[in-house]
């Protein structure tokens, strides 16, 4: 985890192993065989490890919104990208679509006829 990453809660360990456990069987019985088998199965396991660090995680929302170096990245974030309540107040005649751009009704009326 890098530490510009927001801190995760992942799977418990044990429940890990249980999956990993399980991807095995699977792949003895249903996949692999030979002399390569060891080789795949050291592949699985590094790809198991990358991906459950992510695949099986969430954002722990309780430790970033307590977290000063959290709560000051999304203050300084909002110093650059406004929210609803910042913009000014929108004109009569202007309606704002779900992105929040501004439509203008007149405009709009005469690019639908063309």
């Amino acid at each position: 985890e890098d530490e510009d990453d927001f801190p995760r809660q992942c799977l418990p360990k044990e429940m890990l192993d249980d999956i990993w456990r399980i991807s095995v069987q699977a792949e003895e019985e249903f996949g692999i065989g030979g002399d390569n088998s060891a080789n795949v199965i050291s592949r699985m396991k590094d790809e198991f490890d990358k991906y459950s660090k992510r695949t099986f995680c969430e954002v722990d929302v309780d430790t970033v919104l307590t977290s000063r170096e959290w709560l000051k990245f999304f203050q300084e974030l909002r110093v650059h990208v406004p929210v609803e309540k910042d913009r000014p107040e929108d004109k009569p005649g202007k309606r704002r679509d779900s992105v929040g751009r501004v439509n203008h009704p007149a405009r709009d009326k005469d690019e639908d006829l063309n």
